[in-house]
Order: structure tokens, then C-alpha cells, then sequence
């Protein structure tokens, strides 16, 4: 067996939260639709656990039944369940109220009698109902005032790439549900005295939680620990550390001249930076990674990580960057000239420019300047 298998009606019923999550954690699956007849011969083989649909059967063989477990599952194999354990019973308890709600619209439903199905329905939908999505709204509203998913994160930045991209980046590989939440130099001054930025600064993470996290590269790191884009060995996360402060370094020096008051510091600066740093610093970066099976996937292998996320998401924000004050008429560095006399990492490059979840994130990010 290839994939998985879920095995239903051909209707949407208790299985269809089971497509939401294949669907959302980008898993293929078989939809096996039985009809009634086939249904029963499925059922005298024995192979569904409890004598019931939904079930589904793994690419392993293994086969699992009840509509909850099975969601469960796959949104634990796709990332996409709380990851701290009291989170994670709270979801159950939103799980939980929701099948409580269904077993409720289901006896009205499946009443023989018509007067006793008009009176269960009736005060389902006017009673129980109502009650029932006032308490949902309130769980929703109590996590960041309901204004994201009952348990998602929220970064907080200017509106442009510039060091948040690389986060945005690793929450779209991660599969991470997020807020980008972009923030005008009026809207920051407001926020920025709150005081809820741990250090005045921007990009900040707030977790589903409340926790706030300051510092781009710490804030990416977190979310690549979450979704399993951190190196397994101790010394491969302290080489991936290395790329990212490299690259960091590079930014900063990049930063250097472009804010730079004085143009003609500024013109020195940028040329500096274009004609001997950047250069240099490509270069051993693409030693790096010809060290790293020849340069023929990512900085570790086929294993995707936050180094790779930080070096391609900066230069391709340079390259962004360039060809927006090329399109402009305003002179530049010919970035492409440069970054060709680098091979390796062009193939690199691209490689990661075409992991599916970056390719779509670079596709439908809004335009900016920086």
C-alpha cells in the first residue's frame, strides 16, 4: 500500500474533519466512499475495529477507527496540535463539545417518530445549539481576544521581508497557522509603548500562550524547534548557529549603508558592501556547503533546516529588493552577475526557492519595498 486510506459513505458526515486534516497537513489519501452494499461486505470482513466508518488504514497496514482518532492522528503527523500538554487537553475539550453538539443534532435526525424529531430538532437549534456557540465564542475570545485561531501565533513587524522573513519562511515549512501582523511606524509607536516588546524592538512573537518572544533569529529557531527544522546533532545545530550569525553579520553590514544619513558614506558603504563583502562571505558560504555532500541538496543533506531558511530568505530579499529599484530606473548592483559566479549555490538557491510551502509563501506574500 502507497498512502493511506479513509474509508466512509459517500457523504461528508464524521469523516469530513478527517479530509480537513489531510487537506491542511498536505497528506495524500485514497477517499474510499462505500455505498451500503459495500459497506456491509466491508464489515462482515472484520477489519474495521469497532464494526463502524470512518476508519482508516495506514500505508503500514495498520488501521484505526473513530472519527476523533483518526483526526487527531493525522493532525499530529502534520504538525497542526498544540504542543503544550495543557493546550493540547484544551483542544480536546473543544473536540470533545463539538462531537457532544453532533451526537445531539444526530438523535434528532435519526427519530423515527415526526413529532418527537420536530421536538428534538426544534430545541436543538433553538436552545442547544445557541448555548453551545455562545460558549464556544467565549473560549475563542479568552485566547488573544479571538482575533487569530483558538491556538495560534502572532509576529509582529514593519510591513515589509526585512528580519522577519525568515520566521515567515519557517512558519510556512513548518505548517504553523501564524498572524503576520504588519505594523505602520504609527501603529508601532503605539505598540512600542506598551511596552510589550521584550526589548523595543521589532520583529516580537506572541505565542498562543501570551509568552512573547523578542529577536529574529531566536524567533525563527523557536518556530523551526516546533516543526522539526533544527538539526538532531549537537554539533550540525551549532554549524547551522554559525550560518545563521554569518548571515546575520552580512545584514547588519548591509544595514549599515542603507541607513546611512551621509550619501557619500553611504555610496561607500553599499559598494563595500556589493563589490568585496558580500563576495567574499558567498564564497565561503558556498564552501560550506560544497563540504556538506557536495553541494548537492541543503546545508545538511535532505533534511531542510532554519541555516537554510536564514541564508536563502536574505539573499533572496536582496534580490527582491534590487530589482524593485531597478524597476525604477535607480542604479544598482547587478546582483544576478554576482551571485553567478557562484554555482553551487545558485542550484542551492533555487532548490529552496522551490521547496513547495516557500515557492507558495514567495508567491503570495505582499509586495514591499524592503
Amino acid at each position: 500500500m502507497s498512502g493511506y486510506q479513509l474509508y466512509y459513505f459517500p457523504i461528508r458526515g464524521r469523516a469530513e474533519m478527517a479530509r480537513w486534516a489531510f487537506a491542511v497537513a498536505k497528506i495524500d489519501f485514497e477517499d474510499v466512499r462505500l455505498s451500503g452494499e459495500e459497506w456491509a461486505k466491508e464489515k462482515a470482513s472484520g477489519r474495521a475495529p469497532f464494526g463502524q466508518m470512518p476508519f482508516l488504514v495506514t500505508p503500514e497496514g495498520k488501521v484505526l477507527a473513530q472519527s476523533g482518532a483518526i483526526m487527531k492522528y493525522i493532525c499530529k503527523k502534520g504538525g497542526m496540535s498544540p504542543s503544550d500538554s495543557f493546550d493540547e487537553a484544551l483542544a480536546d475539550m473543544i473536540h470533545d463539545g463539538v462531537y457532544d453538539l453532533r451526537n445531539d443534532l444526530s438523535k434528532g435526525h435519526h427519530e423515527k417518530d415526526e413529532t418527537k424529531k420536530v421536538e428534538l430538532m426544534t430545541k436543538f437549534f433553538l436552545t442547544t445549539l445557541p448555548e453551545r456557540l455562545g460558549k464556544f465564542e467565549a473560549i475563542l475570545k479568552s485566547r488573544d481576544e479571538g482575533k487569530g485561531f483558538f491556538f495560534g501565533d502572532k509576529l509582529y513587524y514593519f510591513p515589509g521581508r526585512g528580519r522577519a522573513e525568515m520566521a515567515r519562511w519557517a512558519f510556512a515549512v513548518a505548517k504553523i497557522d501564524f498572524e503576520d501582523v504588519r505594523l505602520s511606524v504609527e501603529e508601532w509607536a503605539e505598540e512600542k509603548a506598551s511596552g510589550r516588546s521584550p526589548l523595543g524592538q521589532m520583529p516580537f512573537l506572541v505565542t498562543p500562550e501570551g509568552k512573547i518572544l523578542g529577536q529574529s533569529g531566536a524567533i525563527m529557531k523557536y518556530i523551526c524547534k516546533k516543526g522539526a527544522l533544527s538539526p538532531s546533532d549537537s554539533f550540525d545545530e551549532a554549524l547551522a548557529d554559525m550560518i545563521h550569525d554569518g548571515v546575520n553579520d552580512l545584514r547588519n553590514d548591509l544595514a549599515k549603508g542603507h541607513f546611512e544619513k551621509d550619501e557619500g558614506k553611504k555610496k561607500e558603504l553599499m559598494t563595500k558592501f556589493f563589490l568585496t563583502t558580500l563576495p567574499e562571505r558567498l564564497g565561503k558560504f558556498e564552501a560550506i556547503l560544497k563540504s556538506r555532500e557536495e553541494g548537492k541538496s541543503f546545508f545538511f543533506g535532505d533534511k531542510l533546516t532554519y541555516a537554510d531558511i536564514s541564508f536563502v530568505a536574505f539573499v533572496n530579499g536582496i534580490k527582491v529588493s534590487i530589482d524593485n529599484q531597478k524597476a525604477k530606473g535607480n542604479p544598482t548592483p547587478d546582483i544576478d552577475e554576482l551571485i553567478g559566479k557562484y554555482p553551487l549555490l545558485v542550484a542551492y538557491i533555487n532548490r529552496v526557492l522551490a521547496v513547495p510551502e516557500i515557492k507558495t509563501w514567495v508567491e503570495k506574500r505582499p509586495d514591499s519595498e524592503f
